[in-house]
């Protein structure tokens, strides 16, 4: 599934609905930041554009759940 933004949000909750995580203290990801990034462009924060992003990604986490875990269904 291709996103113009919060693809690495989307993986990782995808990847939630597929196996259990953990919490660790240490930071296991960087987010580096530059004036050339997607996320600083306005439409980044469009609000119909960013709904549609987030309906995207629970749809998929949905799916997944429902294929994968059938007796987690809510």
């Amino acid at each position: 599934m291709a996103m113009s933004t919060a693809e690495d949000t989307g993986m990782l909750l995808a990847a939630n609905a597929l196996a259990d995580g953990w919490f660790i203290w240490e930071p296991s990801l960087l987010y580096r930041k530059h004036e050339a990034q997607v996320t600083v462009q306005q439409h980044h924060t469009e609000p119909i554009e960013r709904q549609a992003r987030r309906n995207l990604i629970v749809a998929r986490v949905d799916a997944l759940t429902s294929f994968l875990k059938p007796n987690l269904q809510t």
